[in-house]
């Protein structure tokens, strides 16, 4: 027999739609995407639709996940910038990976201009780096914008050789003199 009195039933939870991502589902993904990458099922940088789908299913049946194919585009996207960063950062003068301590090694002065340059990079501050170094390579490969300002055949076309004449004289951000003996 009811007494009248109902207990409140509480609205089940909407769907997640941001993936936590623990350290064990990232290593599986990017496990997951090396063997996708390794079965050839990539086009240049990107992966084509059924790669994506190749690799969700991957991933979903050895993390034992339901994730969709956005929240791993999602991760992917995040760990391409990681990769971009960091190699903004080996790109700098002054600094080196420390393949010891798996760390960037530059002095403190280095690293607080450059976290005000651009915030993300403070993660990278004595911060294991190893991964990032040595698997995401492999992942996004070695060039980041690296023709970004090349001659190319095309620009040369499109602006005349001008873009590529020496002036002749120096300037004082040469590090060598133009006409300096070598």
């Amino acid at each position: 027999m009811s007494t009248g009195k109902s207990t409140p039933v509480k609205p089940a939870s909407p769907a997640r739609k941001n993936a936590k991502w623990a350290e064990q589902e990232h290593q599986i993904f990017v496990t997951a995407c090396e063997s996708v990458i390794a079965e050839g099922h990539r086009r240049g940088k990107c992966f084509r639709k059924h790669s994506w789908d190749r690799l969700v299913n991957l991933f979903n049946s050895t993390a034992a996940k339901n994730w969709s194919r956005t929240q791993l585009k999602n991760h992917w996207d995040s760990m391409r910038r990681e990769h971009k960063h960091l190699h903004e950062l080996l790109r700098c003068t002054g600094i080196e990976y420390n393949q010891r301590d798996n760390v960037i090694a530059a002095d403190d002065d280095w690293w607080e201009r450059k976290i005000k340059e651009k915030a993300e990079y403070a993660k990278f501050r004595n911060h294991d780096v190893r991964e990032i170094y040595h698997r995401y390579p492999i992942l996004f490969g070695q060039a980041f914008d690296s023709d970004k300002y090349s001659m190319t055949p095309t620009k040369l076309s499109q602006r005349g050789f001008d873009g590529v004449i020496n002036s002749g004289s120096d300037s004082p951000h040469d590090t060598l003199p133009i006409f300096a003996e070598t």
